[in-house]
């Protein structure tokens, strides 16, 4: 992860690593919870994390225990995924107003934070319950503009060190996207032949499009 850094004007670059995986089931988004919480704790550094994954939203439902909080969350990755350039800007002036405020009851940065320095975006609120396989037909080249502007926004404007994804298990346009768009892309995995299958074949979709879209992510396997 540390190799990932680099400096720009003194001014160290923000991390952003996505979390996949090719089948279901194999600890992805506890894996995911867990390095917030070290880098959290060990670097001092603050994690912003995306629940990119529309059918099971388990980082929402992980991070966000008491729903009557979560349906006050105003913006989800949902409302910026299907909005326009009007909820785009309502959309970054939240997330930099949540990770910059004071916390206080009510405001933005306790809606957002949910541990100390670590803030969490939902795929969507209890209110909105998206019917997410519009989400599973979205097109690559639509999600990877727009995850490719949140993701510029959030490192010029955002006080975060780190960017942590979530994805759904599967090659899907979300989570191709976000694995060519991070700095480092962690393809988590059983020590189980089907496991293993579908998480090469991952890799190898990665692959191929960071060849065609001459991008440098780098791409990891983790054995859980």
């Amino acid at each position: 992860i540390r190799g990932a850094s680099s400096c720009d004007g003194g001014k160290q670059k923000v991390k952003t690593i996505t979390l996949c995986s090719g089948k279901g089931g194999v600890g992805k988004t506890m894996i995911t919870t867990c390095l917030a919480r070290i880098i959290q704790q060990e670097e001092r550094g603050k994690v912003l994390l995306f629940d990119l994954d529309p059918s099971v939203q388990g980082l929402t439902l992980l991070t966000f225990q008491n729903k009557y909080e979560l349906d006050h969350v105003p913006f989800s990755l949902a409302d910026y995924l299907a909005g326009g350039e009007e909820a785009e800007k309502d959309f970054f002036d939240t997330l930099q107003q949540a990770t910059a405020g004071e916390s206080h009851s009510g405001s933005l940065h306790t809606l957002y934070r949910r541990l100390e320095n670590i803030f969490v975006v939902p795929f969507s609120t209890e209110s909105e319950r998206p019917d997410w396989t519009q989400f599973a037909q979205i097109e690559f080249d639509y999600v990877s503009d727009k995850l490719r502007r949140l993701l510029a926004f959030a490192a010029q404007s955002l006080h975060v060190d780190y960017i942590l994804l979530d994805t759904q298990a599967g090659p899907n346009s979300l989570s191709l996207a976000a694995a060519t768009l991070s700095d480092i892309s962690i393809i988590v995995l059983e020590e189980d032949d089907i496991s293993w299958r579908t998480a090469l074949n991952l890799l190898l979709e990665i692959s191929d499009l960071n060849k065609r879209l001459q991008r440098r992510s780098h791409s990891y396997f983790l054995a859980n």
